[in-house]
């Protein structure tokens, strides 16, 4: 039988690099032992950077502009006589 790999993937949202890998690392006691044992690193997965586009772009491997999702407000229909809020649908 083969092992199987895992791969577990924590998204810190809106997170300032800054304060979680330099200034206050150390104080956070759940998050340094992942850090320390795993790979970690800064990523720009898109843009713009905003949390809609962002995430589904990791789920999917798709651009906002093959999504049509560039933010919380988005176009109907690809059109720019509209707009919507993003939701789940």
């Amino acid at each position: 039988m083969q092992a199987t790999s895992k791969v577990l993937i924590i998204g810190l949202d809106c997170a300032a690099v800054g304060l979680v890998f330099d200034q206050y690392g150390d104080g956070l006691p759940n998050i340094q032992p992942l850090i320390s044992a795993g790979i970690s690193g800064i990523l720009r997965s898109c843009d713009p950077p905003i949390t809609c586009p962002a995430w589904m772009l990791m789920l999917t491997s798709r651009n906002p502009g093959q999504l049509g999702i560039y933010g919380f407000r988005n176009r109907v229909n690809c059109s720019y006589d509209s707009l919507q809020i993003s939701n789940s649908k």
